[in-house]
Parts: structure tokens; sequence; C-alpha cells
């Protein structure tokens, strides 16, 4: 059983760029702006809105201070967009594990 990748997309990633993507918006900022008081490069806060990169915890946190928020606020609205995109999640937390097919 694989734990890496889960059964369906759009992968968790995707989730949480949305999250990002939607405080940033809603303080009027540009990816250029969010880059810029993160420290990040533009084109990798371009690739985190569009859920192509994988975030550290120190990266999420740069992120989060650039956005006046914290990173389980952001976490906490990836995550119930990942539970309501997914059907088999409450059953798979309930299980313990993510069963995908081989």
């Amino acid at each position: 059983m694989s734990r890496t990748r889960l059964p369906v997309d759009p992968q968790p990633g995707v989730f949480l760029g949305r999250a990002v993507r939607a405080r940033r918006t809603q303080l009027g900022l540009s990816q250029e702006k969010l880059a810029g008081a993160s420290g990040l490069d533009r084109s990798f806060v371009g690739q985190i809105d569009r859920g192509e990169r994988n975030v550290t915890i120190p990266t999420l946190l740069r992120i989060a201070l650039a956005l006046d928020t914290t990173p389980g606020t952001l976490i906490d609205a990836a995550h119930a967009e990942l539970r309501e995109a997914n059907p088999w999640y409450d059953e798979a937390v309930r299980r313990g594990s993510v069963e995908t097919e081989r």
C-alpha cells in the first residue's frame, strides 16, 4: 500500500495553494508582492498558488507571516476543501490509512 500519493486528484498541495491564493487575493496582493514580503521568488509563489510545489513548514511560515495569518489558518482552509472535495476522506480518517490501487 502506498501512502505517498492519495487515490484521486487533486492532491493536497493544490488545496494549500488555493488557500494561499485566496488569502493573497483577499489582501489585494500580487504574487510579486507576496514574494517580496516573504523573501521567495515570484515564480515559486506562482507554483505554490497552482499547487505545483510542496511547501516546507519554514516556507509556509514565511508565507503566512507575509499574509498576516497563521500556518494553521492556511492549513485549516486547505483541509476543509480537501475534505469537501474527496468523499473517501472521512472513511480514510476513520480507518487511519489511505488505501490506493497498485
